[in-house]
């Protein structure tokens, strides 16, 4: 005879998610925590430091002088907090980067 369950049973996952999210959590943080301190490098150069969008502010020279305005968008908030120090860029990158993680987490998850 076949056991039947109840239609509104679940099983519980082997691991809790609340785990597992801080574990991608504190991986991101040791993998990312020794680029706080870094200076401009490479392209940053360009898209912060002598771009006039991000500068001057305003949304909508962000959206119409750019083909990647959620970018710019983030660049011109950070430099309406921190001007040209590079902390904060890297903090909100960082964050950016996490909450990708934790997405990921969840669709795999899910799949």
């Amino acid at each position: 005879m076949k056991k039947t369950r109840h239609p509104e049973y679940r099983a519980k996952p082997a691991v809790p998610v609340l785990w597992l999210a801080a574990c991608v959590i504190l991986a991101g943080l040791i993998v990312y925590f020794n680029s706080l301190n870094v200076p401009f490098i490479f392209d940053d150069h360009d898209q912060i430091l002598k771009n006039p969008r991000i500068q001057q502010g305003g949304t909508m020279k962000i959206f119409s002088g750019t083909n990647r305005p959620i970018v710019e968008l983030t660049l011109a908030a950070n430099y309406a907090v921190s001007q040209n120090h590079p902390l904060s860029y890297h903090v909100v990158n960082v964050l950016i980067h996490l909450f990708a993680a934790l997405v990921l987490l969840g669709i795999v998850r899910r799949s």
